[in-house]
């Protein structure tokens, strides 16, 4: 079963859950738990508060053609958020003229790009199906916006946390040197020191304390790492975290570190932050993750890392360009795993983000705070 087919099995049993909902003027006990369980932030001010806010004529859901099979779904949870009010789907066609109903959107919920919004001259809130939301904020060149943007960060923070975790646990044990003497039938020890190290006792740094941060930092703590972090706003965090230095501070806190794990946002300061510069100052023999974004580091630099021995293995779930071609030198340099960009698929995770939306859709019908809101101008 492919991705695709996986969301649509999880959307569509999500829909059966949710779809009853008795009273639109308060949270589901879903979304009760869901805000409690992952510390879903409000807006600062009410969405009946922006100087266009109303009543939608209709909601709109955007979705590209290789995920039209998600739009029944979609709508079927939706719905009965929405009342009377009809939701219309649009499947961008290349060539084909703007329809009138997308140029009269003011709710929209789906896949945020600059193409999408230029089409959008009505607009007050996108709810973009995605945690990164580049594409739709400053980073992507929107500028003077006027409207609310909301996404689905920390919707795939719990998986996103164990799949670093996994690369780190692969890595410090070597098992890709098992995996291939076992595709050889080979009963052959590793002579490495890799496959020797325990992960108890080390430390742990997060570039990026924020909802993927934050699970990654829980998960190595639960297993006797020392955690510390950065993030770009203060120098508090979590108690199970030893140490918050600020995002300037990132090439002295690497010092420290067994491993480093990135979860980084991609911001106009954010990208190849991750340069030589932070890696000569990693311990030798240490490991890199990064799970955010992949523009926020350096490749050349990574490989040139490796290379050198000076860090031991690496982990990519994000690379600059995704997908990434099959000449690419990442993929023949060693002592590196790269996924797909894969690291937030979870049945789970899909049907957070279901809950999510049709929460923040009864929240905007109603004229509240809304959830996940991003600073259009920030990035995040």
């Amino acid at each position: 079963m492919n991705l695709v087919k996986q969301w649509i099995t999880a959307l569509s049993l999500t829909a059966i859950a949710f779809t009853a909902v008795a009273d639109t003027s308060k949270p589901s006990a879903a979304a009760v738990q869901l805000i409690e369980n992952l510390s879903l932030r409000e807006g600062k001010v009410t969405s009946s508060e922006h100087p266009r806010w109303k009543k939608p004529q209709q909601i709109v859901i955007a979705i590209p053609a290789a995920y039209k099979a998600l739009a029944q779904p979609v709508i079927a949870n939706l719905q009965p958020v929405a009342g009377d009010i009809p939701i219309k789907l649009y499947i961008p066609e290349a060539g084909k003229p703007t329809p009138d109903y997308l140029k009269r959107a003011e709710v929209v919920l789906g896949s945020c790009n600059g193409a999408l919004l230029k089409q959008l001259p009505e607009l007050v809130w996108f709810q973009n199906f995605s945690s990164g939301s580049e594409e739709c904020t400053a980073t992507g060149g929107v500028k003077d916006a006027d409207f609310i943007l909301t996404n689905a960060q920390r919707l795939s923070s719990p998986a996103i946390a164990e799949h670093a975790i996994a690369m780190m646990m692969s890595l410090g044990r070597d098992l890709s040197y098992y995996q291939r003497n076992q595709l050889e039938g080979k009963w052959q020890r590793n002579p490495a020191g890799n496959a020797n190290r325990e992960i108890s006792g080390k430390t742990m740094l997060v570039l990026g304390l924020g909802g993927i941060g934050t699970e990654v930092a829980r998960r190595a703590h639960g297993l006797g790492m020392r955690v510390i972090a950065t993030r770009n706003s203060s120098r508090t965090g979590p108690d199970y975290v030893a140490q918050v230095g600020l995002a300037s501070e990132m090439n002295e806190l690497a010092k420290q570190a067994d491993v480093v794990v990135n979860a980084l946002p991609l911001t106009g300061s954010t990208a190849n932050i991750i340069d030589q510069a932070f890696f000569t100052a990693m311990k030798k023999g240490s490991f890199y993750i990064s799970v955010g974004r992949g523009k926020t580091t350096d490749q050349d630099a990574l490989m040139q890392a490796l290379n050198s021995k000076h860090l031991a293995g690496a982990g990519l779930d994000v690379t600059d360009p995704e997908p990434l071609p099959s000449d690419h030198p990442l993929w023949k340099t060693q002592n590196l795993i790269i996924t797909p960009h894969s690291a937030g698929a979870s049945m789970a995770g899909f049907q957070r983000g279901f809950i999510l939306y049709q929460e923040n859709l009864r929240r905007y019908l109603q004229g509240e705070k809304l959830l996940n809101v991003v600073n259009i101008e920030r990035g995040y």
